[in-house]
This record gives C-alpha cells, sequence and structure tokens, in this order.
C-alpha cells in the first residue's frame, strides 16, 4: 500500500531522480512525449513512448506494444487506466511499471523541478 502523492515524496527526497537514473525508461500516457523530452533534457535514457492512451478499454493495446519495447522501468501516467496497465506490463514483462500520475504533468509544466 501507498500513498496518491507517494511521486511527489518520492521526488521531493530525492528518491526519484535516483529511481530513474542508468535506467532505459518506457513512458506511457498521453502526456508522454512531452516527459519524455522533459527527462532526455535532465539526461534520463528514454527507450520508449507510447501514447495516447484512450481510456481503460485501450490497456490491452497499450501491454501488447509494451512487450515490444526493451526497458527496466515503465513510468505509466494514464488515468484510471493506469493500475490496469501497470500490473499487464509487470505481469507480461517481469519489469516494474509505476503508476506515475499527475506527476508527469507537473515535471512537463515545469510546476516540479526534478530534484
Amino acid at each position: 500500500m501507498t500513498s496518491s502523492t507517494i511521486n511527489y515524496a518520492l521526488n521531493e527526497e530525492g528518491w526519484l531522480r535516483k529511481l530513474i537514473a542508468g535506467r532505459r525508461l518506457l513512458l506511457v500516457g498521453n502526456a508522454a512525449p512531452a516527459l519524455a523530452e522533459r527527462l532526455a533534457a535532465e539526461g534520463c535514457r528514454i527507450c520508449g513512448v507510447i501514447a495516447p492512451v484512450n481510456g481503460i478499454h485501450d490497456a490491452d493495446r497499450i501491454v501488447k506494444q509494451a512487450a515490444g519495447i526493451e526497458f527496466d522501468l515503465a513510468l505509466v501516467a494514464a488515468g484510471i487506466a493506469a493500475v490496469t496497465i501497470c500490473a499487464g506490463i509487470a505481469a507480461e514483462s517481469g519489469k516494474a511499471a509505476l503508476d506515475f500520475g499527475h506527476m508527469a504533468d507537473k515535471l512537463v509544466s515545469g510546476e516540479v523541478p526534478l530534484i
């Protein structure tokens, strides 16, 4: 179990940068293209972007598409569909998938810096 603000806490404590550093990141969600630009500017290694996500009914397509990408960690910002997508990606790939939520939007907008 975790709180809905875990992504903010991870960043505020400096753990988010440590979590993503040196890992091949798969970004999923409507904000993923802009997030890829933002994280790449921070030196992150982006190996895949899947967008758009058209709700919960799109989850199977996203999981299948993710299966064709080599990555270490998936960051998923896809609303309610994120939970299903994260579970599917983890089950299919054996890799970690994090429901990234609105943290993606906040990083893209610059409202929150990557610490």
